[in-house]
């Protein structure tokens, strides 16, 4: 089948086409020419006013509950919501039940996903039924195609062990995802502050994410081994990444969409599906975050995807489980509080470019005689996000009958084109 994108902004700057209006068909998976009017022939034509296109985005932190909680999400349904969402590639979470840990859960991930028409590529867990003790064999791991290794959202806390897990992937340049947080310090629902005093609730302060993030760059800069911080959410956090990056410290971060629009005043209505992990923090933090995410400080963009089901949200705020499902809802978020702050070709680096690069995978690029791995999205468009948005088994996010901005048209990857209504 052969499709042809009509008058599409190209925002890739990677590409000898970047900013520039052109027609680009498709056939056979391939990107077969580009220019500035192309006859259709047979194509298939995709005429959408205002349609621009980007090498296919790729998020590094995101759940799929597959293997052990399939009922909120699994593996199909993921790569659906991906799809929607715009994005061409993820890398799931190791924090399964039971975890990536062994070269049968890789390969598990591996084989199940094929043919979904999403990349979804498997973080190896660092430790045994991660547990945060002893490490798993990170180098079997690794060659049964494990990109990455972390924990996920369960604690890595010894010292130690991330220590060891640096030491480890120093051999073959691996790089260790790792969530920087001291849960001796963040015992409460909220971050800590005014909003933690109005609401009557314990909150959890930024220097339990601050000093988790101290710790972890001094490791980094100590073994010489390549780190990853996910999801930070702190001033504090933006300003040591940024020092020790100055320093020659090889490390990399990530912020979540919802932290860059979000701060913690939209908690004064005890809605559960605000509460995520980190906590929204202050507005000054979010102000930090968008700051940082501009100057290259934070190096990518991801969903923090986190299905739950009914019963783990719809309880009293401080017993609902963490999270929300976001893949579909990224861009929108992201560009709604990026807009006029930060220019699209940043945010198209912080989706596709730089998470690639993170992980040494090879890039991909809007040119002739390349294979479709493509995003395609309108950047104008205010649209109100509903449930028929969502492609996701779970339903946990707060931005149901919100107006965003940017609205993805759809993704291609290779053989695969997905459109949405």
């Amino acid at each position: 089948m052969s499709y042809l994108i009509r008058a599409a902004t190209i925002i890739d700057p990677q590409s000898t086409h970047h900013q520039a209006i052109r027609d680009i068909l498709i056939d056979k998976g391939t990107i077969q020419r580009i220019a500035p009017k192309i006859a259709p022939g047979k194509a298939k034509v995709i005429d959408v006013p205002g349609c621009h296109v980007s090498p296919g985005w790729f998020d590094i932190y995101a759940q799929f509950c597959d293997p052990g909680e399939e009922h909120k999400e699994d593996l199909q349904s993921g790569a659906k919501a991906a799809l929607a969402g715009g994005f061409t590639g993820v890398l799931v979470r190791p924090d399964t039940h039971p975890a990536l840990q062994s070269k049968s859960d890789i390969d598990y991930i591996l084989k199940k996903s094929a043919g979904l028409g999403v990349e979804i590529l498997p973080t190896g867990t660092i430790t045994a039924g991660a547990n945060g003790n002893e490490l798993t064999e990170i180098y079997d791991l690794r060659a049964a195609g494990a990109l990455a290794f972390g924990n996920g959202e369960a604690p890595l806390e010894n010292a130690g062990v991330l220590l060891r897990a640096l030491q480890y992937v120093k051999a073959f340049d691996g790089l260790v995802v790792y969530r920087p947080l001291d849960r001796s310090l963040a015992d409460g629902h909220v971050n800590e502050g005014a909003m933690s005093v109005l609401l009557g609730m314990k909150g959890s302060p930024a220097i339990s994410e601050e000093l988790a993030v101290y710790q972890a760059l001094r490791l980094a800069k100590y073994t010489g081994s390549r780190l990853h911080l996910a999801k930070v959410s702190t001033a504090g956090s933006v300003a040591l990444i940024s020092k020790a990056k100055a320093d020659g410290v090889r490390v990399s971060a990530s912020v979540t969409a919802h932290h860059l629009l979000l701060d913690e005043s939209a908690l004064h209505a005890f809605e559960e599906n605000y509460k995520v992990s980190p906590p929204l923090r202050t507005d000054d933090d979010r102000k930090a975050l968008i700051k940082g995410l501009k100057d290259g400080t934070i190096d990518c963009i991801v969903s923090d995807h986190s299905p739950q089901d009914t019963e783990a949200k719809e309880v009293e705020f401080e017993y609902a489980a963490d999270g929300m499902v976001a893949l579909e809802s990224t861009f929108g978020v992201a560009w709604k509080a990026l807009k006029g702050k930060v220019s699209m070709e940043r945010v198209v680096e912080a989706l596709a470019i730089g998470p690639r690069n993170l992980l040494d995978m090879e890039q991909v690029t809007v040119a002739e005689g390349e294979a479709a791995n493509l995003t395609l999205f309108n950047p104008a468009t205010t649209y109100t996000f509903n449930l028929q948005h969502l492609r996701s088994k779970s339903r946990n996010t707060p931005f149901i009958g919100t107006k965003l901005q940017g609205k993805v048209i759809g993704a291609i990857r290779e053989k695969i084109v997905h459109l949405n209504p």
